[in-house]
């Protein structure tokens, strides 16, 4: 299997690569491709290109014969991730995440003060109903965080309902962008959390 290092680069027959392999064109000029990946979209019958997890025995990611980047799942279930052709023929780009099509969305339940991770391997849109009970003196909050590793969190905002009795049980719904394995944390404070809803 010979592979040929330099300026006229190199080609093998076929085999195993073994060893680490790097393609570095960091001093180059920029205008060469670090690594190009050729072959027929027409008779491919299998993924055109994928990148396989040997722990767990699936692709992480694949490329298809319809030139769609999927990753995390290669098929088009409803945990996956796909990044859909979307611009001039043959290119790759348009992220978005695959869409629920029938039945009822699924829910979420949330515990004050408790993180719960994004149950699913996509991007969500979370939505939780909070009702707000202040009292004659006191403001009613729901501080919402967010963590990438459930060790850090990020405070993204306070909701909040002033304090007087007259405004008890005003419901406000949250809605929450988490990304995939983030970590989603609301603490309530004279508020209950309601079951979250997400899409």
């Amino acid at each position: 299997m010979p592979i040929v290092s330099g300026g006229g680069g190199g080609s093998f027959t076929g085999g195993t690569i073994t060893k680490p392999l790097v393609v570095d064109l960091s001093a180059s000029d920029g205008n060469s491709i670090p690594l190009q990946v050729r072959g027929s979209f027409a008779a491919q019958n299998v993924d055109f290109l994928s990148i396989f997890n040997t722990d767990t025995s699936v692709d992480m990611y694949a490329v298809d014969a319809a030139a769609v980047f999927r990753a995390n799942n290669r098929d088009t279930g409803a945990n996956g991730l796909n990044f859909a052709g979307q611009g001039p023929a043959n290119s790759i780009g348009g992220y978005k995440t695959l869409a629920i099509t029938a039945g009822a969305l699924p829910t979420l339940a949330l515990t004050s003060g408790v993180a719960a991770q994004n149950p699913v391997q996509r991007d969500v849109h979370l939505v939780v109903p909070v009702t707000f009970n202040p009292t004659a003196g006191a403001a009613a909050t729901c501080l919402a965080q967010l963590s990438p590793d459930n060790v850090t969190f990020s405070t993204l905002g306070t909701e909040t309902e002033p304090a007087g009795v007259a405004l008890d049980g005003t419901i406000h719904l949250l809605t929450l962008f988490v990304p995939y394995a983030y970590w989603i944390k609301l603490t309530a404070t004279n508020a209950t959390i309601g079951t979250g809803t997400y899409y």
